[in-house]
């Protein structure tokens, strides 16, 4: 559990995106799902060739105009006499390029049967955790840690401790941030919340397998595709675990500015034509160069897609079951994905799979990535 919490907390989620930063003010109360009260966006404007530098500080501008809102929003006719008045804790929710994940399984073999401790485990990834970041030229921080499976002689084991094997598996994820980094953004919130302890960091890959493995829990393996404005951030999950974590420079907004430039026109102009050739309202033979644009930038995110899955362990492995979720344009790339994989079922998480969990108000954008980070952090929080 996070925080002792009682039966009524206020919890603000800070999403932060390669081209997005989002607030989210969420209501835990005790024997009823958790409530979004409302959301705040600040886009980052893409700057190119910027460096990190660019992104800290458009990002960190994004949050303080995020603890604004909150403060105001504290204080209005928003804030019911049954809501709390403060905040309790903050959770920053990093996507890349502000954090990486890796998903490891460590195998030990054993002459014979010895027994398996917690602290035995916990050593083995700290022995891991230590070797990704070694060769780091920063200062970096573990911000999250996992562990998915424990197998015993082959098979996965719930309550393993003190049990005795002679081979041992532990697959686990664990997550890193730039520490000067991760500094900033707490320096930045400590106005809405006072103690440091009650600030966290989450992965949003991570968060969202938490929630989709509870949506769908018989399903044991599939793909989480989640496109942003300027990155595309996936995750492969094999037996309910996380085998594979990436990302690539290929988001909705960087599709938009090529079929600007392949078509000649402005990017305004260039996102009404994606939207009236995917929705087959404009003739194909009059908007020739338009299509062969789309078509183009299609195949480019899919072959980036297969480039990035050449670095996992099972290149070729990629489930049937393909969950695909993008802020606009998720025809484009359901579509794109069936092109390159037609063997696969890509599908889009439909909103009605999430309000089970969590409610909207009406001043909260019904957006499903909010909600599936606070399903997740509902149930690391209670």
């Amino acid at each position: 559990m996070f925080f002792s919490g009682s039966q009524n907390e206020l919890i603000l989620i800070v999403d932060v995106q390669s081209s997005i930063v989002r607030g989210s003010l969420v209501h835990l109360r005790a024997a009823a799902i958790p409530t979004i009260l409302y959301t705040h966006n600040v886009s980052i404007p893409h700057k190119p060739d910027a460096g990190s530098a660019y992104l800290i500080k458009m990002a960190l501008r994004g949050v303080e105009e995020i603890v604004q809102s909150v403060r105001a929003n504290l204080q209005s006719e928003l804030n019911a006499e049954e809501l709390p008045h403060r905040v309790s804790s903050v959770h920053f929710v990093l996507s890349s390029p502000w954090t990486v994940s890796q998903a490891k399984t460590i195998s030990n073999s054993f002459k014979e049967d010895t027994a398996i401790s917690r602290a035995y485990v916990s050593a083995i990834i700290w022995e891991e955790r230590s070797r990704m970041t070694s060769n780091a030229a920063d200062d970096i921080r573990v911000i999250e840690e996992k562990v998915f499976d424990v197998k015993l002689n082959g098979y996965s084991v719930a309550s393993w401790e003190s049990r005795h094997t002679r081979e041992l598996g532990v697959s686990f994820v664990v997550s890193i941030a730039g520490g000067r980094m991760i500094d900033k953004f707490i320096e930045s919130v400590e106005q809405v919340v006072h103690n440091k302890d009650h600030i966290y960091f989450h992965s949003s890959l991570f968060l969202q397998h938490m929630s989709i493995q509870k949506i769908f829990p018989t399903v044991s393996d599939y793909a989480l595709v989640h496109v942003h404005g300027e990155l595309t951030d996936v995750a492969i999950i094999h037996a309910h675990s996380c085998s594979f974590f990436g990302s690539y420079p290929f988001g909705v907004q960087y599709v938009i500015r090529n079929i600007a430039r392949e078509t000649k026109t402005t990017e305004d102009a260039a996102e009404s034509t994606l939207n009236l050739v995917m929705k087959n309202d404009i003739d194909s033979a009059q908007a020739q160069k338009e299509s062969a644009a789309i078509l183009h930038m299609k195949q480019g995110w899919t072959d980036e897609f297969k480039k990035l899955l050449k670095t996992s362990a099972t290149p070729e492995a990629v489930p049937s079951k393909v969950i695909i979720s993008a802020r606009s344009h998720e025809d484009f790339f359901v579509e794109s994905f069936k092109m390159a994989y037609p063997q696969s079922a890509p599908e889009i998480l439909d909103l009605d799979h999430i309000t089970q969990y969590v409610s909207y108000e009406k001043h909260a954008e019904r957006l499903r990535l909010t909600g599936l980070y606070t399903m997740a952090i509902h149930s690391l929080v209670t």
